[in-house]
């Protein structure tokens, strides 16, 4: 065999199923709820999206979701993680990070991860740490701005 017949035996990126897995993937689910946040809260909250591969010998890739506050050198909150339990992209479990890590239901595909975390966003906890994050970040930058007499 050589290396042109080989060639032919992988995959094609090209092809539109390779556009449907770019879009279903946990990563772009969510760098879209990071973009939303980056862009409700320019300049004060900042949602990063990390991955890191997983220490139990699976080696699989996990990703977690920070909302980061401009206050001093920077805060960030770990909101979530989400661990691929198999070598594909679903299933997934997800993590929540409210006041200790719980493990929420298993999410087997990008509509039921996409729900999820639409839930998440709409909790009264997530809500409040918003609201506490740009107060905080706004205390700072006016703390930062007074002028003494």
């Amino acid at each position: 065999m050589n290396p042109n017949d080989i060639v032919d035996l992988l995959p094609d990126p090209s092809k539109d199923n390779y556009e449907k897995l770019k879009k279903e993937h946990p990563f772009n689910i969510l760098a879209k709820y990071s973009k939303a946040i980056n862009e409700k809260y320019p300049g004060k909250l900042n949602g990063i999206v990390t991955e890191s591969a997983d220490v139990t010998g699976e080696r699989l890739i996990n990703y977690a979701f920070y909302i980061f506050a401009a206050i001093g050198k920077g805060y960030s909150y770990r909101l979530l993680e989400v661990v691929p339990t198999t070598g594909e992209m679903y299933p997934l479990k997800v993590i929540l990070f409210e006041r200790y890590p719980q493990e929420l239901s298993q999410v087997n595909d990008y509509l039921e991860l996409e729900n999820l975390l639409h839930g998440i966003i709409k909790m009264g906890f997530t809500q409040t740490l918003l609201m506490n994050l740009v107060s905080q970040v706004d205390l700072y930058n006016e703390s930062r701005n007074q002028t003494f007499e």
